[in-house]
C-alpha cells in the first residue's frame, strides 16, 4: 500500500486558506524534499508523523504507535521517526527494517540517535550536563584526538551508527537526521554546560562537524538531511534555541 504524503492545514492557528493546495511530493531525494519542505513551509503546513522509540523492542513500538494509526484511521502518518539509541539494546537492523519498510511504501524517514554517554560506566544517555560539566570533554571525543578510553567508547559507537545508516543508503532512503539534539537544554550529556552563558559552545560545534565528516567523507553518507534540533526555549532550564548551533 502506498503512503499519501498529507498535510494537515492548521487552518484557525495559522490563518491559512482553506483552498491552499496540499502539495504532492513526487521527488525523495535530497534536492527534492528540502523543494518540498520549501513549500510546506511557505504554505504554513505540516507534515504529519509518529515517534517509534519509547523502548528498546521497536516491532512493539510500531504496532503500538504507527499501525494502530492504520488500522484505526485507513492512513499511516507520512513520517516515521525512530531512534538508534536511549536503550542500550536496541536492534538497529529491526529499526531498519520498519524504516526501509516506510520508506518503500511512500513515506519519509526520521532518525534520532540518543548516543550512550561515553564519560561514565554503563548505557547513560540522561547524563546532567551542567551538574556533570567537569567530567564532559567533547575534544576527547574527535577523530584526531589522542587515543583515550572515552574516544574508544564514542567512535565504536558513532562507528556502528554510521553503518547502520550506510544501509539505508544503499535501500534508497533520505534520512532526516537528528544528532545531539535538544542541546540547549542539560538533560542529555551532549546539552549546553549552562543555561545562560554556555562556553562549550565551539567544543559542540566541533563535535557536530566531526561527526559529518565522518559519516559524509569517511562513509560517503550523501543520503542525509542534517536537522539541527533545539528544544523550545524556556528561561527556566534551556538556553535560546540556537545557544550552540554549529555556524562552522
Amino acid at each position: 500500500m502506498k503512503i499519501c504524503i498529507r498535510v494537515v492545514l492548521l487552518l484557525s492557528f495559522l490563518r491559512v486558506s482553506a483552498q491552499t493546495p496540499i502539495p504532492k511530493l513526487t521527488d525523495r531525494s535530497k534536492k527534492g524534499l528540502l523543494s518540498y519542505f520549501k513549500t510546506i513551509v511557505y504554505n504554513k503546513q505540516v507534515i504529519v508523523g509518529q515517534q517509534c522509540s519509547q523502548s528498546p523492542d521497536v516491532a512493539v513500538e510500531y504496532q503500538k504507535n504507527f499501525q494502530r494509526l492504520y488500522d484505526s484511521t485507513g492512513h499511516y502518518p507520512a513520517l516515521i521517526g525512530l531512534d538508534y539509541g536511549y536503550f542500550g539494546n536496541v536492534d538497529l537492523q529491526q529499526t531498519n527494517q520498519f524504516a526501509i519498510k516506510h520508506w518503500q511504501q511512500g513515506g519519509l524517514v526520521t532518525l534520532s540517535w540518543h548516543a550512550d554517554c561515553p564519560f561514565t560506566a554503563g548505557y547513560n544517555v540522561r547524563w546532567d550536563s551542567m551538574a556533570k560539566k567537569d567530567s564532559i570533554d567533547f575534544k576527547k571525543l574527535l577523530k584526531n584526538a589522542p587515543e583515550s578510553k572515552e574516544k574508544t567508547n564514542y567512535r565504536t559507537e558513532l562507528n556502528r551508527i554510521a553503518t547502520a545508516l550506510k544501509q539505508l543508503k544503499d535501500a534508497g532512503v533520505t534520512v532526516l537526521w537528528r544528532p545531539f539534539h535538544e542541546m540547549n537544554g542539560s538533560w542529555f550529556w551532549w546539552g549546553a554546560n549552562d543555561k545562560t552563558n554556555p562556553t562549550n559552545v565551539e567544543d559542540y560545534a566541533a563535535l557536530w562537524i566531526d561527526m559529518y565528516k565522518t559519516f559524509t567523507v569517511d562513509y560517503g553518507l550523501d543520503n542525509l538531511i542534517w536537522i539541527y534540533a533545539p528544544n523550545k526555549a524556556n528561561p527556566l532550564y534551556t538556553g535560546t534555541v540556537n545557544a550552540l548551533y554549529p555556524r562552522r
